[in-house]
Formats: structure tokens, C-alpha cells, sequence
């Protein structure tokens, strides 16, 4: 389903500024499976398709790692447990990167 506050005239977020934190991790995905909770990355995104392999990608998850493991961070997503998603229709397009504890 579309995010009700995509704009389809111009391509744009109309809320860009203030988008939800789910929202700004994107292509980093929250996921939830049997009660384990893990960052994933969306493989349809266009970048991650293109770099996934290379070492600019692979920065790139070293750096959201350090930043999920910062303290306040973990302090917000484990006060908001509601942001992971167990995502039953779209599974086969995350990758597991790592469990957040």
C-alpha cells in the first residue's frame, strides 16, 4: 500500500521533514520474527540493488550499526517495540543484517 502522505504529483514525501523514524532508516528495515527482533534492508530499493555488494554498502551497514547500538537509540526502539514489522507479504524482499537486542 502507498504511504498516505506520498504525493504522486510531484514524487515527493509531503511530510519529508517530519517523516516517522521507521521512515528515515529507509531502505534499513525494522523486522520482527518469532519474538527476535532485526534490522533488514529492502533489496527492491533501487541503491541497494545497484551497490549491494560493494564496499560503499557495506559502510553503509557498519554505520547504521553503530548508530542502532548508540544508547539512545536502543532506549528509543526498545520504548517503541510497535516499529518492527513482521512484514508476512513482503519477507522475500528484506535481508536479514543483524539482531537489535
Amino acid at each position: 500500500a502507498q504511504c498516505v502522505f506520498f504525493r504522486e504529483t510531484n514524487n515527493k514525501c509531503s511530510i519529508y521533514p517530519n517523516r516517522p523514524f521507521d521512515c528515515r532508516l529507509y531502505p534499513f528495515v525494522l523486522l520482527k520474527e518469532k519474538n527476535r527482533r532485526f534490522l533488514s534492508v529492502h533489496k527492491m530499493c533501487p541503491y541497494v540493488s545497484s551497490k549491494h555488494n560493494s564496499e560503499e554498502f557495506k559502510k553503509a551497514v557498519c554505520e547504521i550499526k553503530k548508530y542502532m547500538n548508540g544508547k539512545s537509540i536502543k532506549i528509543f526502539v526498545s520504548q517503541n517495540r510497535h516499529l518492527f514489522g513482521e512484514y508476512v507479504n513482503y519477507r522475500n524482499e528484506l535481508e536479514v543484517l543483524f539482531e537489535i537486542e
